[in-house]
C-alpha cells in the first residue's frame, strides 16, 4: 500500500472500499458460528468479562469486522471490490520518514510506540517479518497490548516471512491472548469482547494459489476506527534489522537499506468525512486478511509446542527490552510522545493498492 499527496483538488467519493466490505462481512459473519457467551451471573469465570463490562454495540460492530472468516464463507470478490473502490482523497496530517539513518530509527521508534500506545486495535501487515532483534521486539509489544485488551491483526507474506517453517513466534504470538484483556470503548469502558490475536500468512504456499500473488504491504494501522486516536505507517520498509541501521548487539549499522515511509493521521474534523484514513487503512486491512489462499494459523495444543511457544514469548520480551535499553535507540523512543502530535504538514492523501 501507499499514497499519492495531492494539495489542491477536490474528490467526491461515490463507491467506497468500506462500504463494499460491510456488505461482505454481514454475509461472512451470518455464516460463522457466534462463541457461547458466558453463562448469565458467572462473568468471574475464566475467559469471562467482568460484571461491570459494558455491551457496547460499536465495539461489537468493530469485532464483528475483524473476525477472519474461511475464504468459502465470502461471497463477494475482494480483487474485484479493491479494483473497483473509487478511493477517495483525504484530508490528513502527514509526516514523511526519509531514507537517512535518523528517520530509519525514528521509523522504529513510532512502530513501537504505535503498539505499545494502542487503545483499541492493531493492523501490522508485512511482506518481509523476520525473527531477529526488531521482528523478536514488535511481537513483545504485541503481545502485550493483547493482554491489555486490544485486538491484533496479523498479515504477513508467505514468500517475504519464511522464518522457521511452521512460524512458531506467530503461533506463539497468538498465545498471548491466552491471558488477553476485554477490549475498550471510545469512553474507556471495558466491554464483554474480548481482545484476540488472529494471525494470517498471505497467499500461503501450502495452500498452492497464484504463486506470483504477493502481498509487498508494509502497513501499520492503530485504532483505525478511533479518530483522535488513528495513525498509520506505509512506505518501503519491512520487519528486518535490514531497514533500521541497528544491529542486534545495539551497534549503529552503517549501511541498511535504504527506504522512506509515510506517517499519516487524520486532519481536524475527519470525522466529517464519508471515511476517514483510518478507516479506510484498516478496511484495506480486512480485504487483505480474507483474501482466498490465505492460510489463518492458530497454535499447536500439544506439551511440545507449549514448551517451544513460551520460550518465544520470552525470547520477544528479552528482544522488547534490550531494543529499548539501547543508547542509539531509546532516546528516539523518548522522543515520540511529541514526535506523534507535533510537526505534521496538512496534506491531501489518496490511497492506492496493488490488488489486481
Amino acid at each position: 500500500m501507499w499514497m499519492n499527496l495531492e494539495l489542491n483538488g477536490r474528490h467526491n467519493p461515490v463507491s467506497l472500499l468500506a462500504a463494499g466490505l460491510v456488505s461482505v462481512l454481514l454475509t461472512a459473519c451470518a455464516a460463522t458460528p457466534k462463541p457461547e457467551a458466558c453463562p448469565a451471573g458467572t462473568q468471574d469465570l475464566p475467559g469471562c468479562p467482568p460484571l461491570s463490562a459494558i455491551d457496547d454495540p460499536e465495539i461489537n460492530a468493530i469485532y464483528e469486522e475483524r473476525t477472519w472468516v474461511p475464504a468459502r464463507d465470502v461471497e463477494e470478490d475482494l480483487i474485484e471490490l479493491g479494483k473497483n473502490a473509487e478511493i477517495p482523497i483525504q484530508h490528513a496530517r502527514t509526516k514523511f520518514l526519509g531514507p537517512d539513518g535518523h528517520a530509519a530509527i525514528d521509523s522504529l521508534a513510532v512502530k513501537l510506540w504505535m503498539i505499545e500506545n494502542a487503545e483499541h486495535t492493531i493492523d501490522f501487515t508485512y511482506y518481509i517479518f523476520k525473527t531477529d532483534l526488531i521482528g523478536y521486539a514488535m511481537l513483545g509489544a504485541m503481545c502485550n497490548a493483547v493482554q491489555r485488551g486490544v485486538d491484533v491483526r496479523v498479515v504477513v507474506d508467505s514468500a517475504g516471512s519464511i522464518s522457521g517453517g511452521a512460524h512458531p513466534a506467530l503461533r506463539a504470538l497468538e498465545t498471548c491472548a491466552d491471558r488477553a484483556g476485554f477490549m475498550r470503548n471510545a469512553e474507556g469502558q471495558v466491554t464483554t469482547k474480548k481482545a484476540r490475536v488472529q494471525v494470517v500468512i498471505f497467499n500461503a504456499i501450502s495452500k498452492l494459489g497464484n504463486p506470483n500473488r504477493r502481498s509487498h504491504d508494509k502497513l501499520l494501522v492503530m485504532d483505525g476506527s478511533f479518530e483522535g486516536k488513528s495513525a498509520a505507517i506505509t512506505g518501503g520498509r519491512n520487519i528486518s534489522e535490514d531497514y533500521y541501521g541497528i544491529r542486534s548487539d545495539g551497534s549503529p549499522d552503517p549501511d541498511p537499506f535504504r527506504d522512506a515511509e509515510l506517517l499519516i493521521r487524520s486532519a481536524v474534523g475527519a470525522e466529517e468525512e464519508d471515511i476517514t484514513v483510518g478507516e479506510l487503512s484498516e478496511a484495506y486491512t480486512t480485504v487483505l486478511f480474507l483474501l482466498d489462499f490465505n492460510k489463518r494459523i492458530t497454535p499447536g495444543d500439544s506439551d511440545q509446542d507449549a514448551r517451544q511457544y513460551f520460550k518465544e514469548r520470552n525470547k520477544a520480551q528479552d528482544a522488547l527490552s534490550k531494543l529499548k535499553s539501547y543508547d542509539y535507540f531509546a532516546p528516539h523512543l523518548e522522543e515520540m510522545d511529541e514526535y506523534m502530535v507535533a510537526g505534521f504538514h496538512d496534506s491531501r492523501v489518496r490511497f492506492a493498492h496493488e490488488l489486481g
